[in-house]
């Protein structure tokens, strides 16, 4: 059995920050793993890699999402 590390658990304030965090994963090609409200985890497939856990409670009220990706929806 190989040993792996911990994924890095982050929860970002805002959108720009969230933004700003993915942009550097996708940079180093870490694998992100987005979690709400930790509820359901257990349907569906689970992921093959999570580098970053991405606690989304910080985003709370957020309305628009095109900022946060540069204005694409």
């Amino acid at each position: 059995m190989t040993a792996t590390a911990a994924p890095r658990s982050v929860v970002p304030e805002n959108a720009v920050d969230a933004a700003a965090l993915l942009a550097a994963c996708s940079r180093e090609g870490a694998a992100v793993v987005a979690v709400g409200g930790s509820t359901l985890q257990s349907i569906g497939n689970a992921p093959r890699r999570c580098d970053v856990v991405l606690h989304t409670s910080g985003l709370s009220g957020m309305r628009e999402r095109a900022h946060a990706l540069g204005g694409k929806m």
